[in-house]
């Protein structure tokens, strides 16, 4: 099953503008997903997925691992990057805004590195590890970190000959969280060959790999201040869930041992930073127009959702507040191709002036809520609240004081 957090900013208007005002953190490395697979015998495919910041310092175009084992001498082979980087900040689309861009809202980035190689032997004890300098100095739940390497690893035990493929991580992560909310995550690590797979909450590891001590008040299974004092966290799922309490910057890893028939045949990792920030300065309540008559209502999404995801009956939508009941009776994407960003709902009987009401979005006669070009479903119900008021005292027509309503949540099916 697959979780992981998205971030959609709601605005019910006729206008859609936008301002950020979270703060940089700049770092180079954000986070490293390493996994292997078995192209048949002992010949594997080694990729690694290196998560940059883009305030950071440029990327490397390759990048080596060592491979060691009792059964043959060291080596290091090189791993070529695959294709242009992919820009994580917004999820789904890139953020005109982020440091990825020459803006400055946060930007990550994700880059892809591979490479076959033939292993020599059928050994018990290979391992395959990258090292990067270095930390980023303002991580706070780890001792003196800039003077830490990123240091992450796999393991395998191939001494039957078997064919082999670690556990790969099919959720990509999540850098950015909000002080104060609830947050839950599934890691999605997967096993192409059917075997048991165990997840932890492990060390943080510097060059050679050895452990990094933690500051004060953290530790592996707490690498996270939480306002409960703890982070549930589900060795069978990966599933782990938290409510983040103060600004910090934390390194989390993640160990995925896999088993097979009882027998412990490989590892793999994910060294991740996360950015806890406060969310306070997010955008305002926005003055937006709602039409003369107010018979329907502009929904404005910041990422694009799919034409086919709307329903044309409006059962997507439902709207409580004085003057109702309210019927939907129809629900328009404006300019729908594939997507829009923009939806008219039309309802019977018309808004009443200087009166509050709630639009929550729901499951419609379509089978789904909401859906963006990702395959994000958005979460059912998700609600948004807004007043209609006049826009002054010579017209008839109304203004809507509707808030700009910052949704994170965790998903059951997600992501690109």
């Amino acid at each position: 099953m697959k979780k992981i957090l998205c971030r959609y900013f709601f605005f019910i208007s006729s206008f859609v503008f936008f301002i950020s005002s979270n703060n940089v953190y700049s770092s180079h490395s954000m986070g490293v997903d390493f996994y292997y697979t078995c192209m048949g015998g002992n010949t594997y495919e080694f990729t690694l997925a290196f998560y940059r910041d883009c305030a950071g310092v440029s990327a490397p175009g390759s990048i080596n691992i060592f491979i060691s084992s009792s059964c043959a001498s060291n080596t290091s082979i090189s791993l070529a990057q695959q294709g242009p980087p992919v820009e994580l900040t917004n999820f789904c689309i890139g953020n005109p805004n982020s440091t990825c861009n020459g803006g400055s809202d946060p930007g990550v980035e994700q880059y892809i590195y591979s490479a076959t190689y033939t292993l020599p032997a059928n050994c018990p004890d290979w391992t395959f590890s990258f090292t990067e300098c270095c930390r980023n100095a303002l991580i706070t739940n780890l001792q003196n970190p800039d003077n830490e390497d990123m240091y992450i690893e796999a393991t395998l035990n191939n001494v039957t000959g078997a064919c082999n493929s670690s556990p790969q991580f099919t959720e990509l992560p999540v850098p950015f969280l909000c002080d104060g909310q609830a947050f839950c995550y599934n890691h999605g690590a997967t096993d192409a060959d059917g075997d048991s797979i165990v997840y932890s909450l492990t060390n943080p590891l510097t060059g050679g790999g050895s452990n990094i001590s933690h500051t004060s008040g953290y530790s592996s299974p707490y690498p996270i201040i939480t306002n409960s004092g703890s982070v549930n966290f589900d060795p069978n799922t990966g599933q782990m869930c938290f409510t983040p309490n103060g600004v910090q910057v934390c390194v989390v890893t993640i160990l995925v041992e896999e088993y097979r028939n009882g027998v412990l045949i490989g590892t793999t990792m994910r060294d991740l930073q996360v950015i806890v920030m406060d969310c306070t300065n997010d955008p305002p309540p926005v003055l937006v127009s709602v039409p003369c008559g107010a018979s329907y209502i502009t929904l404005d999404i910041l990422d694009p959702i799919l034409c086919s995801s709307i329903a044309s009956d409006g059962s997507d939508f439902i709207l409580t507040g004085p003057g109702g009941p309210f019927t939907i009776t129809s629900a328009v994407g404006q300019n729908c191709g594939t997507s829009t960003s923009q939806i008219f709902i039309y309802v019977s009987p018309n808004i009443i002036m200087n009166s509050n009401y709630t639009l929550t979005i729901t499951i419609g006669s379509d089978g789904n809520t909401l859906i963006n070009p990702c395959g994000q479903e958005i979460p059912d119900p998700t609600t948004l609240s807004f007043v209609a008021q006049r826009k002054d005292s010579h017209s008839n027509c109304f203004f809507g004081h509707f808030m700009a309503v910052e949704y994170w949540s965790n998903y059951s099916q997600y992501f690109c």
